[in-house]
């Protein structure tokens, strides 16, 4: 349309014009004005028709101010225009940019180039020379460029044919290259390999055959405790794939961790290490409980010595990591199993609900309500009996302390709180429980007891569980039921004073 002619050429000129003109900062400020005042819809139509080499030659500058400003102008046009055609017309420029020494500009280079890489990641495969400058600005002394090139990397890497260069000839070497820059480096090359490996099989191979896992495995035999707390937490990334759970373990490298556990009590740096081990297990072990609670002993007999460890933090972990097993039914099955064990467990974390410092009282509480976690879907006999059960191990009187807990001021013991509740309401040994104690019906229906966003929300989930199940008719009775469907329809917000006295205007 005509609208779209003038502000094309009137962009035109001002970009044609910047060379000459003795204000460049002042043309810059115009251009960026008119590009902000367009719609997208207009910018698109505008941005292929004009010629914005003169705004690439501003980024090149000795004032900052014309390269922020230039910066600024060349994202609303580059973000106008589709991925591949920008790495096609300006891919001499985005290299150049990439190694620029103002920060924005190289951001700048590295967004489009994320683009394209999320737009279609095998559009990068020939273009040796921009894959080149993205790993050098791995490391780049800016986190937030090096998380960027990170990012590209790893998309490309996700690419069946973006793998294989990847991991294979000029970009493999310049990876190895970079890694020898500092141990910061190293990890960030390292994290960013464990992304792509963790992708599927095939990526996995490919980062295998380059040699980058047995270089993270051999990071643990290292004596730098750091080093091995980070080696611990990627390979843990990549436990939490099947694929890369049975790579570590062909590799030896499970058996590894677990003998470096079974030794932390002979070595007092080795100390250092439990809490990164114990999470490493855990984490794996929501995802795989059987094959790591059946064939993994020195973790299981580790973590729950460490539940009755007078070292609160490590208690802590211990408590955290035993909820973060037990999540799910197979987990809830595969503790099940360690029957005194688990009981004893249950019970250290009920006594920890019950009296102890508030980080492990927090803990112990968000571990209570992932073991009380129980979708309608999962009910079958034997996964309602382990969490009856469970529930009535962890102290005299659970539910009355629960109730006491979720009246007191502090959030992060509400919160959790309220989610065990929630859990309990949606199985029907818990829906009993609930209707059997004195004040809770009428708890639930009271919307002053809470004055937070989280806590009404929570209070709403509890109504609307109870109103989903369909045990809830028979344990609680019908005309309760029409008073949580009341609840319910006047949503988590409602506020009945404010109606009422509208209401009452209005009359």
């Amino acid at each position: 349309n005509r609208y779209s002619e003038i502000m094309a050429e009137r962009v035109s000129e001002l970009l044609d014009s910047l060379p000459s003109s003795v204000d460049v900062i002042g043309s810059l400020h115009e251009i960026k004005t008119i590009l902000n005042s367009l719609h997208p819809s207009t910018l698109k139509e505008i941005v292929p028709n004009v010629s914005f080499n003169t705004v690439f030659d501003c980024i090149n500058s000795s004032e900052s101010e014309v390269i922020e400003a230039s910066s600024d102008v060349l994202q609303q046009l580059l973000q106008a225009l589709e991925p591949l055609v920008v790495l096609t017309q300006f891919q001499t420029e985005l290299i150049l940019g990439m190694s620029h020494s103002n920060v924005k500009v190289r951001k700048l280079c590295l967004k489009q180039i994320l683009c394209v890489a999320e737009n279609d990641g095998s559009d990068l495969v020939p273009c040796e020379d921009v894959l080149i400058q993205v790993v050098r600005c791995l490391g780049d002394e800016t986190l937030e460029v090096a998380l960027l090139a990170a990012k590209i990397l790893t998309t490309l890497g996700q690419n069946s044919a973006g793998v294989k260069v990847l991991f294979s000839g000029v970009i493999l070497e310049e990876l190895t290259s970079v890694m020898e820059k500092s141990d910061i480096i190293r990890y960030r090359v390292f994290e960013m390999v464990v992304n792509v490996a963790s992708s599927s099989n095939k990526a996995l191979t490919f980062a295998s055959q380059a040699g980058f896992l047995n270089q993270l495995v051999n990071e643990i035999q290292k004596d730098d405790i750091l080093i091995q707390l980070n080696c611990i937490e990627l390979l843990k990334d990549l436990a939490l794939h099947s694929h890369g759970l049975a790579y570590l373990e062909q590799q030896g490298v499970v058996t590894k961790l677990e003998i470096m556990m079974s030794q932390c009590d002979e070595n007092p740096l080795m100390g250092f290490l439990l809490p990164g081990l114990i999470k490493f297990f855990g984490n794996v072990a929501r995802i795989h409980p059987n094959e790591i609670c059946d064939q993994f002993k020195a973790f299981t007999n580790t973590l729950f010595g460490l539940v009755t460890s007078p070292d609160q933090s490590l208690k802590g972990i211990a408590i955290e990591t035993v909820g973060v097993i037990g999540e799910r039914p197979e987990g809830k099955l595969a503790l099940e199993k360690m029957s005194n064990q688990m009981d004893n467990a249950v019970k250290v974390i009920g006594g920890a609900i019950k009296s102890s410092p508030e980080e492990v009282r927090s803990r112990a509480i968000e571990s209570a309500s992932n073991l009380m976690a129980l979708k309608l879907e999962d009910h079958t006999m034997e996964l309602l009996a382990i969490t009856e059960n469970w529930f009535n191990r962890l102290i005299p009187k659970p539910l009355e302390l629960l109730l006491e807990i979720v009246q007191q001021p502090l959030l992060e013991l509400r919160v959790p709180t309220l989610t065990i509740i929630s859990h309990l309401a949606v199985q029907p040994w818990g829906q009993t429980m609930l209707n059997n104690q004195p004040g809770f019906n009428e708890y639930i229906l009271n919307r002053s007891t809470e004055n937070t966003k989280e806590g009404k929300e929570l209070k709403f989930l509890i109504a609307k569980n109870l109103i989903d199940s369909p045990s809830v008719p028979e344990i609680f009775g019908r005309p309760y039921l029409l008073r949580l469907r009341e609840y319910h329809r006047e949503g988590p917000f409602y506020v009945r004073a404010q109606a009422e006295v509208a209401t009452e205007e209005d009359s």
